[in-house]
């Protein structure tokens, strides 16, 4: 049966709904429903569809390319004429915003790539805010004078101070999990209108399905495995359309205590196979169904390691330093075969002092100076969902302040300019020199790293003592210098430079706080201000 004929622009979500013919005792298990879309140039694109209560499905899909789409469904039960073999014809325009998500397609891990991109190869810049418990913001209430909405006022915030990425867990642990137990409908139906939100302001929203032990410490057992795996489906059909990504578990590897069930010692060393291994299987569920190719990764707490590495469903590394670390600490992952976007969106928490601030500040660079695709930004109040000083998670030692005093504080505005600089450069292009002499030789290697392209752009990022020297530089060639701060935004130029010798020595900085220096050569510059 034909549905109907919809009109949808490229890369936006058109929804189809489906009444079943006959009840089912148990919808979420007793049936499965998958539709494909046959693209005007014979694309193929799977997406399951996800039960909404009583007799309704509903498959929700993004054209990738414009023209004519038609859809075919196929149910687990043929007999059911409301769920299978139902026809639809979809007809993408041109998408007619100005946002880079659906100008430039959704976001890709490229094989063998550092950073990731749109799908059109344009590189993408990470920065996200954490918001781990943004299913409990609300929706149609404000505590902050002048705003109507709690999730509303923070993500239009943060939308104006150049986020790219929304950062969530759905609670499924909490929301049926269980062997047996259908999906709390309630709770996604809620959701849907952040995720709709998030998208109709162009964020990419990455999203966990439940953090460390949320299914035990030792292998899970087969029965919620399997259930994880329907979870992961179920997520999958619902949001997959939208631009997405996908961290699976929020701290997959971190120490468990030792009066927990399934602890075991020899699993809390660096480089040891873990414990909670099954969240694999978690993220493998999620990539069978991924029909948009959403970058896909496991989130690792502070140690370096390399599990799910070799796994199909590992597109990037979604790192939790935890602290402000030097590059050494990111060039173990930088130089792991094969080559993966670093993204490391958990590190530092702005509890809004100097010290805070400044480590936050200090991590968004040294991120970039390693070769990393992007960095992430906590807030307390904000990624802990402190409604009210009492409510939620709020406890002091997490950051307890509520979040309409923390959304205005000084660190996201850190982060913008962060984002400003490196969007200003092919940041991409950028190698980090970790110990590399060749290209430079600091005081204070440490707190001085070093990234370049060739020698026609020098990036170095001080947050220490000392000073240094650029090497390998063009002596034919004259370069424009400036220093950075990332404090204001402002740049100070240091005029005309040339290398004696391939070697420049480093004029001191405007003060001892910390600086960004830009060396390019004139030509590189001149097309950059152009």
């Amino acid at each position: 049966m034909d549905l109907q004929h919809i009109q949808v622009e490229r890369w936006r979500v058109a929804e189809i709904s489906l009444e079943s013919t006959r009840p089912y005792p148990h919808p979420f298990t007793d049936v499965e429903v998958l539709a494909l879309f046959t693209g005007p140039e014979g694309q193929i694109i799977r997406r399951p569809a996800f039960w909404d209560g009583e007799r309704t499905w509903r498959i929700r899909f993004a054209p990738t390319a414009c023209g004519d789409w038609r859809m075919e469904t196929t149910c687990s039960d043929p007999a059911d004429d409301g769920l299978h073999g139902m026809t639809a014809t979809i007809h993408a325009r041109d998408y007619s915003g100005d946002l880079p998500v659906y100008r430039h397609g959704f976001v890709k891990a490229e094989r063998d790539t550092r950073y990731l991109t749109y799908d059109d190869s344009t590189p993408f810049l990470w920065l996200s805010d954490e918001h781990a418990c943004m299913d409990g913001e609300k929706w149609d209430e404000s505590n902050k004078p002048g705003t109507i909405s709690q999730f509303q006022a923070i993500a239009d915030l943060r939308k104006s101070q150049q986020f790219t990425v929304y950062q969530s867990v759905i609670w499924t642990a909490g929301h049926w999990t269980e062997p047996g137990v259908e999906p709390q409908l309630s709770y996604y139906q809620e959701l849907d209108l952040k995720f709709e939100y998030l998208a109709n302001l162009g964020f990419v929203h990455s999203t966990a399905l439940g953090y460390h032990t949320d299914l035990g410490n030792a292998q899970g057992d087969p029965l919620k495995i399997t259930a994880m795996r329907r979870a992961a489906r179920y997520v999958e059909a619902r949001y997959g359309a939208y631009p997405m990504v996908y961290y699976t578990c929020g701290e997959f590897n971190i120490p468990c205590d030792s009066a927990m069930e399934g602890f075991d010692p020899a699993l809390q060393q660096e480089g040891d196979s873990y414990a909670r291994m099954w969240w694999g299987e978690v993220a493998q569920a999620i990539e069978e169904h991924n029909a948009y190719h959403h970058p896909l990764s496991i989130n690792y707490w502070q140690p370096q390691g390399n599990w799910f590495a070799a796994e199909p469903f590992h597109h990037f590394w979604a790192l939790q330093a935890y602290i402000l670390r030097d590059q050494r600490y990111y060039h173990y992952f930088h130089d792991y075969q094969p080559a993966k976007p670093i993204i490391d969106a958990w590190s530092g928490m702005d509890h809004n002092d100097a010290t805070s601030q400044d480590a936050q500040r200090a991590i968004a660079y040294v991120i970039m100076q390693s070769g990393g695709a992007g960095w992430g930004h906590l807030t307390e109040g904000i990624w802990n969902n402190c409604y009210t000083k009492d409510s939620g998670i709020c406890v002091d030692s997490w950051g307890g302040t509520p979040w309409f005093l923390s959304v205005d504080w000084q660190g996201a505005r850190y982060m913008t300019l962060a984002h400003e600089f490196y969007s200003s450069l092919e940041w991409w292009k950028l190698q980090p020199r970790v110990g590399n002499s060749a290209w430079g030789t600091f005081a204070d290697p440490d707190h001085s790293p070093l990234s370049n392209d060739g020698n026609s752009t020098y990036v170095v990022y001080f947050f220490g003592l000392g000073t240094g020297v650029l090497a390998n530089m063009d002596d034919s060639q004259a370069y424009s210098g400036q220093w950075y701060n990332p404090r204001d935004g402002s740049y100070t130029p240091l005029g005309t430079i040339r290398s004696s010798n391939g070697a420049w020595q480093i004029s001191p900085r405007p003060d001892d706080v910390d600086w960004v220096l830009l060396v390019r050569r004139l030509s590189i510059a001149d097309k950059g201000s152009s």
